[in-house]
């Protein structure tokens, strides 16, 4: 009888293992997708104030010059690996980053009240935004 037991007992001790591997697999990888959620909502934040800021910068500098300002505008491709969409609200007055492959993560900046204006949704794979501002008209591209 004693040694049916031990093929029975190293079984259990064989699922209780391969049951902790799991579970510690399972949360771990549940805390990457939440540190992860944290970080790109951080980066899309950063990069939305230094988009804000530069539309800022060459505004003022239109209006105190009176001239049309180009800005080239090198932002990052990706974000976490993640590649973003820059558009713009113009009923609520928000400049919106949006990531493209995790849906719900996205930024909201106020765009105090400039006149922005986006033909298109553009996209973070060029790495380039054009800020072109004239007569108090800010376009992006």
């Amino acid at each position: 009888m004693k040694a049916q037991y031990l093929p029975v007992q190293y079984i259990i001790f064989f699922t209780i293992g391969l049951v902790l591997i799991i579970s510690v697999y399972l949360s771990f990888s549940n805390l990457n997708r939440e540190y992860e959620k944290t970080t790109t909502e951080y980066q899309l934040q950063m990069t939305g104030e230094m988009i804000m800021g530069t539309i800022i910068r060459a505004f003022e500098t239109s209006n105190s010059t009176n001239t049309a300002v180009n800005y080239n505008l090198t932002i990052p491709t990706k974000l976490s690996n993640c590649i973003y969409s820059i558009r713009n609200d113009t009923f609520n007055g928000l400049l919106m980053l949006d990531c493209i492959e995790i849906p719900g993560i996205s930024v909201n900046l106020t765009s105090y009240n400039f006149n922005i204006k986006i033909d298109n949704i553009i996209y973070s794979t060029n790495g380039l935004l054009q800020i072109t501002v004239k007569d108090g008209e800010i376009d992006l591209k």
